[in-house]
């Protein structure tokens, strides 16, 4: 019995050194785990917002998803943000003037199953795997620096692609995707499909791009700059021409009027 006890002991001791070893483990990997996957933070506000231009090109028009595709200008709004979730108003803006509201809609960066493309996580970096909505996992494949209205920012880029039965053909669908490292907002996306063998008569392109924000200062780019001073280099050329053509004639005049007195 004693023998019994006594190997009912050993074995308890040493099971409970392996289960302090486990959550020694535990207790130093697990911030890790955490805050890489559970713990990505927010990188907007509340009132913070993008406004995109949409274009729609090809040949056909798959990729020109409804709504978007009449669009003149899409802008997404944060409503409201709490902890790890926000708020998103999406608004639509036709070329007749007329517009549409979208939302508002909800969702957790945190929560891999229903994260969206319009706002990830802030501060991922390559190799970082994010979940959108119908695309399944996405990730980051580089980290680059692009100029918006003259304002270097850091962005993350991420690719989805696959190919699926299309009636009796099979189409293409390509995304592509450009964020804000800082915050998370999406900066440019691309969506193109096109049915594999008639890519050239069969290619659908519908993409978005940032033009305005409140995230931060966006300048007038180095093109419309370059066309402001060739108008006003113009203008000043009128301006001069006009001037010495207004002074020949007066010159004129004026010997005109002096060869008929001295007459």
């Amino acid at each position: 019995m004693t023998n019994l006890f006594g190997f009912e002991l050993r074995k308890l001791v040493r099971w409970s050194w392996k289960a302090v070893f486990l959550l020694s483990i535990v207790a130093v990997f697990s911030p890790a785990i955490v805050s890489g996957v559970f713990g990505r933070s927010v990188g907007v506000k509340a009132g913070d917002w993008v406004k995109y231009e949409v274009k729609c090109g090809g040949q056909s028009g798959q990729a020109w998803l409804p709504t978007y595709r009449d669009a003149e200008w899409v802008k997404r709004e944060v409503q409201k943000v709490t902890d790890s979730k926000m708020t998103i108003l999406e608004t639509f803006h036709f070329p007749d003037g007329s517009e549409f509201r979208k939302g508002p809609y909800d969702w957790d960066v945190n929560d891999v199953d229903s994260l969206m493309g319009d706002i990830i996580p802030a501060n991922l970096s390559v190799g970082d795997e994010i979940s959108i909505w119908s695309l399944g996992k996405l990730r980051i494949d580089a980290t680059t620096s692009r100029n918006y209205g003259q304002a270097e920012r850091d962005t993350n880029h991420a690719t989805w692609s696959t190919t699926m039965p299309y009636f009796i053909y099979e189409m293409h669908c390509y995304d592509e995707f450009l964020w804000d490292k800082k915050t998370g907002f999406l900066l440019e996306w691309t969506f193109e499909t096109y049915l594999v063998g008639y890519e050239n008569t069969t290619r659908s392109v519908l993409s978005f791009g940032i033009v305005e924000t409140n995230l931060w200062e966006m300048k007038r780019s180095d093109r419309s700059n370059l066309q402001q001073f060739g108008l006003a280099f113009a203008g000043l050329f009128v301006a001069a021409t006009v001037t010495v053509v207004a002074y020949r004639k007066s010159s004129k005049s004026q010997n005109a009027a002096k060869e008929g007195n001295s007459k």
